[in-house]
């Protein structure tokens, strides 16, 4: 799911989905800068995630892992997103996140 930001709204928005399908696996983008220009807080789409009973995996291109992350983890990745997308580039200001029932 790359929906520009909208991602969070997007997982709320398919609610009933998400309680009857314990199957579903989801990949997203997530962009803290993108989410915050489109006036939603970056931390809320991982703590929503997690509360459907998601594990939330890192796909990291630069090291072409997939690896699992937690909530600090995920505050310290939107951290450094940030500063990069503030100081002006875009590559590294975002990842992709693989979500997985528990």
């Amino acid at each position: 799911m790359d929906i520009e930001g909208a991602e969070s709204k997007a997982i709320q928005g398919m609610r009933s989905l998400l309680q009857r399908n314990e199957q579903l696996k989801i990949i997203l983008e997530f962009s803290p800068a993108i989410m915050r220009e489109s006036g939603l807080q970056p931390e809320a789409l991982p703590k929503t995630l997690r509360e459907y009973g998601f594990k939330l995996y890192d796909i990291s291109e630069r090291k072409k892992k997939i690896e699992e992350v937690d909530a600090a983890e995920l505050s310290a990745m939107a951290a450094r997103m940030l500063k990069i997308f503030d100081a002006g580039q875009e590559v590294g200001s975002y990842t992709n996140l693989l979500c997985i029932r528990e």
